[in-house]
């Protein structure tokens, strides 16, 4: 290659590269279309945060096999006014032995219209909640995410309640004379927030074409093919391993040893059976 062909390579060279340094930089100059772009800068100023003033002490109960709504109050201010803590910042919580139980929702209940609001909040208690103090957690959230807690103001005490339901309403048995009837059951079931140590059982004599004794049946919780305690007509007779806790159920397994001879037909309880639990 000739030095004239050299020296003009060489000159397309250095001015390719003087032209890929220069333009890059007279771009934003010249004002090409299209390279301009825009942004809004925004500043939140929170001068001050919640404070929670007052929560009310509750004491109720639930309902027996289902559940009460129980309203929980708590006031709050803000020094900024109360557009800052609107409701949807305000929460409650009651807690026990790890146990939490959350609000279902907070409205403003009153306010002053300046500082002050009071909050009414909702939550469900059911029947297995457990009876007791409770803490209660009242948090108020400002809308700049501020927060105010309180656990110490006030409790929630739980009463006791007690309940029992059955399985049926007539528990039926069958089976020949000389031998032992099929299994009859009733289920119990704990409705209440108490647990329950036994399970009473109270028998009647069977009235039909002639009568059978209380004291031929047997009743037992385990469903041990038979075996139980005989019952005594018209006396509470206590269940071995009959304990029901919140919550659960326990189920009465009953036989009779059918006399020989019996006469054949329907024998009815001259009174209703009772259960009793303790």
């Amino acid at each position: 290659m000739n030095n004239t062909k050299i020296i003009l390579l060489s000159s397309l060279i250095f001015a390719l590269t003087i032209a890929i340094i220069t333009i890059p930089a007279l771009l934003p100059v010249l004002g090409v279309a299209g390279n301009v772009t825009y942004f809004n800068v925004t500043l939140t100023v929170n001068g001050g945060s919640p404070t929670i003033t007052f929560v009310q002490a509750i004491n109720d109960s639930p309902q027996e096999g289902g559940s009460k709504t129980v309203h929980f109050y708590f006031n709050a201010t803000h020094p900024n006014g109360v557009s800052y803590i609107p409701a949807t910042g305000a929460h409650v919580q009651i807690n026990q032995s790890g146990v939490i139980l959350p609000d279902s929702g907070c409205v403003v209940n009153s306010t002053d219209s300046l500082t002050l609001n009071k909050y009414d909040c909702n939550l469900t208690i059911y029947y297995y909640t457990l009876p007791g103090v409770w803490t209660i957690n009242a948090t108020i959230i400002d809308t700049g995410a501020n927060r105010a807690t309180n656990t110490t103001a006030a409790p929630y005490t739980n009463g006791n309640t007690y309940g029992l339901t059955l399985k049926t309403s007539n528990v039926a048995l069958s089976g020949t004379p000389g031998q032992l009837s099929t299994a009859g059951t009733q289920y119990v079931n704990n409705t209440g927030n108490m647990n329950f140590n036994q399970i009473n059982l109270t028998g009647i004599n069977l009235v039909g074409p002639s009568i059978i004794g209380v004291g031929n049946f047997t009743a037992n919780t385990t469903d041990g093919n038979g075996a139980g305690q005989s019952l005594i007509n018209n006396t509470p007779v206590t269940l071995l391993s009959s304990n029901i806790s919140i919550n659960a159920s326990r189920n009465i397994f009953l036989y009779v040893n059918i006399p020989a001879g019996l006469a054949n037909g329907t024998y009815n309880s001259s009174s209703s059976w009772t259960v009793t639990v303790s």
